[in-house]
């Protein structure tokens, strides 16, 4: 076997093969049966043999005039692994985010997605070697519900650019992201526009067989035009039915009406808060699933997500270990909120005795009138004041966690966290499975030969 192997490589890498592999797009060859034949017998003797040296020739230099082996790799792009990697930042980024904490160092992992999907687009139309279809798959992949919320809330910062403090590194990422907005916006208008403008793209007939409708915007796509308008409806009766329910018990008559502006306000900051499980399914989960859903069906679908051979790039790993720290933060995140409880918990007890003691020593007997009396005096009640139970509440989110804390303390704040807060970690399995399910399912469908004609 190894011996037939060999001598099929031998017969590709002849000078007659490479000769007619560079000549194939020459009009005056491809009319010429005999170099098409020995061609198609250079290319048969091949697959037989080695794929990959297969793919690494036909991608050369690949057909204009047709698409006999589908789209050359770029795994680069939309590589499985890129795509993962993609997927994982994505919805680790926007949990920390969600959990509220001063966390916006995390969209740092984000940004690198971000640049490095649009550099290396930019860098391979340069060079044209890129085909119009991995163009689609990155702006997929750019253009994420988490990307479109930083960037919406970067103009919603400048516009009250005064009511904000800005700091080096407030301003460093809100130039970046206006930035990769910038080079979003131009990588739109470049992918659609038609090779007699612009000669970037290669295998044009490849990407003219398979897909007719440019949606660079998974907002743009089939899946996204059914379903964010039922996802709408759903929740515009349910906040009809809770103004219904708890307009008297939440809202004050002006002029005897309920529905006003500033009403409005209070009962949206009402909702917001009341239900936290519904507003992350609703603007997390069902974008992020819709997300995954149509890049998945572009990518995998269009044949430019399974790259031939299963090779695995430098940039596909590198990517990959970039979603690592998104995903230790909410970790992190979770077990300090359960450490900062830990220590509440036991501040009330210690609070009391150091009053008590107080108390005894320093309150019996003294004399307001004394200077010294005085000052004691507002020292306790500042000490009460701190202390006491209805003011604790105030300070629950500011509490520093245990300075002293160990390693295996972190491990206990972080499986109690899972314990309390079982629903999120159930809501959250829900959509990693529904994403994950959504992979597979294309995969399958590849496999089988399942192909798809718009995105």
């Amino acid at each position: 076997m190894a011996a037939a192997n060999a001598t099929s490589l031998a017969l590709f890498n002849s000078k007659i093969c490479l000769d007619l592999w560079k000549t194939a797009n020459d009009s005056l060859s491809s009319q010429n049966a005999t170099s098409e034949a020995m061609l198609t017998q250079c290319i048969g003797t091949l697959l037989g043999a080695n794929e990959d040296n297969f793919w690494v020739a036909y991608c050369n230099n690949p057909p204009d005039d047709g698409c006999p082996y589908g789209y050359c790799p770029n795994g680069d792009i939309a590589g499985f692994l890129t795509r993962l990697s993609a997927y994982i930042i994505s919805f680790a980024t926007a949990c920390v985010l969600n959990m509220g904490n001063n966390s916006s160092e995390i969209i740092w992992s984000q940004l690198l997605t971000l640049y490095s999907l649009l550099v290396s687009g930019f860098i391979s139309l340069a060079k044209q070697q890129l085909a119009r279809i991995h163009a689609e798959v990155a702006l997929l992949i750019v253009g994420s519900p988490l990307s479109c919320f930083l960037w919406g809330q970067t103009f919603w910062n400048l516009a009250r650019f005064r009511r904000r403090p800005w700091t080096a590194s407030t301003i460093a990422r809100h130039v970046l992201l206006l930035v990769s907005f910038g080079l979003y916006l131009a990588f739109i208008i470049i992918t659609p526009l038609p090779n007699k403008v612009s000669s970037f793209f290669t295998q044009e007939s490849c990407y003219q067989a398979g897909l007719d409708v440019f949606a660079p915007f998974f907002l743009l796509a089939k899946a996204s035009v059914w379903i964010f308008p039922v996802e709408f409806l759903v929740l515009l009766l349910f906040v009809l039915v809770e103004w219904n329910r708890r307009k008297s018990a939440w809202l004050e008559r002006q002029r005897g009406w309920y529905l006003s502006w500033a009403n409005a306000r209070v009962f949206a900051r009402q909702m917001w808060t009341k239900y936290p499980h519904t507003r992350f399914m609703a603007f997390i989960g069902v974008p992020f699933i819709v997300w995954v859903w149509v890049t998945e069906g572009t990518a995998v679908l269009s044949g430019v997500g399974i790259v031939p051979g299963g090779s695995v790039s430098f940039g596909q790993l590198l990517a990959l270990f970039a979603a690592v720290p998104p995903v230790l933060a909410i970790f992190q995140v979770a077990s300090a909120r359960e450490s900062k409880r830990r220590v509440l918990r036991a501040t009330p007890a210690k609070t009391t005795f150091r009053i008590s003691k107080f108390n005894m020593q320093s309150y019996d007997g003294l004399d307001t009138f004394d200077p010294d009396g005085t000052e004691k005096l507002q020292a306790y009640s500042e000490i009460t004041e701190k202390f006491a139970p209805e003011h604790l509440g105030h300070h629950r989110g500011t509490a520093a966690p245990d300075e002293g804390l160990t390693f295996l303390q972190w491990w206990k704040d972080l499986l109690r966290s899972a314990i309390t807060h079982w629903a999120w970690l159930m809501l959250t399995a829900l959509i990693i499975g529904a994403a994950v399910g959504l992979v597979f399912t294309f995969r399958y469908l590849y496999a089988t030969g399942f192909q798809v004609t718009d995105s």
